[in-house]
């Protein structure tokens, strides 16, 4: 499967609703803020593409962590030359497996 048929863009959708949006690695997330910094904070790499491997710290009124998932568009043994049924489909249901 190809990553443009299930990526959506966030970040236009984020904007339309007036929030700040920033893809990263959280490496520090502080609640409680510190002794200089009394806000809560947080301190991230960039993950996206056009401000990759740079590092920030921003404070917020709310943070969402999300994690999300690792996908992985080529699964070995998944594609035309293989397959695997599911053992609970019904056999009538269930696709011709072609070797």
């Amino acid at each position: 499967m190809e990553p443009a048929k299930v990526l959506i863009p966030l970040r236009p959708i984020y904007r339309r609703k007036g929030i700040a949006f920033h893809q990263g690695l959280a490496t520090a997330i502080r609640p409680e803020g510190t002794a200089e910094q009394t806000s809560p904070s947080v301190d991230f790499t960039y993950t996206d593409d056009e401000h990759r491997g740079q590092t920030a710290n921003l404070t917020y009124e709310y943070l969402i962590n999300a994690t999300g998932p690792q996908l992985n568009f080529a699964p070995v043994g998944c594609g035309p030359s293989r397959c695997f049924a599911n053992a609970r489909s019904r056999p009538s249901r269930r696709p011709p497996c072609t070797r």
